[in-house]
């Protein structure tokens, strides 16, 4: 009955490690950034997604803070990639509570399409 309880503790043992290592708890991350923070941008609330208009060359962010009630500035952000400049909060007709999450892109000919997902008091919606 030892012998069982030894050997039971071990396999127990021997998976346990199994799955830290497998998850990546004994990984070692080294910090090897070799650049220069340019510019710091703070007035976009709680960026949650990113996507990057490769046509334009312009980045879009969804920004919510959803730590803030009302959140005034929640929205989506465009930041021009080609000069140092701050996001500017893009202008829209949508009336109710609009708290953006993920956004995506899609270019067809020379119309571009932005979805975004929208979590508000109502539920869960994709705007466009």
């Amino acid at each position: 009955m030892k012998r069982f309880l030894v050997i039971f503790f071990l396999v127990v043992v021997f998976f346990a490690l199994q799955t830290l290592y497998r998850a990546g708890q004994f990984k070692i991350i080294n910090d090897d950034f070799k650049g220069s923070v340019t510019q710091l941008y703070t007035n976009v609330p709680g960026p949650e997604d990113m996507q990057v208009d490769q046509a334009t060359n312009k980045l879009y962010i969804a920004g919510s803070e959803r730590r803030m009630k009302p959140a005034v500035d929640n929205g989506i952000y465009v930041l021009g990639l080609d000069s140092i400049s701050q996001p500017i909060k893009l202008a829209t007709d949508y009336n109710g509570e609009f708290n953006p999450h993920g956004i995506s892109l899609l270019r067809k000919d020379s119309l571009l399409y932005l979805f975004a997902v929208n979590h508000n008091n109502q539920g869960d919606f994709v705007e466009s």
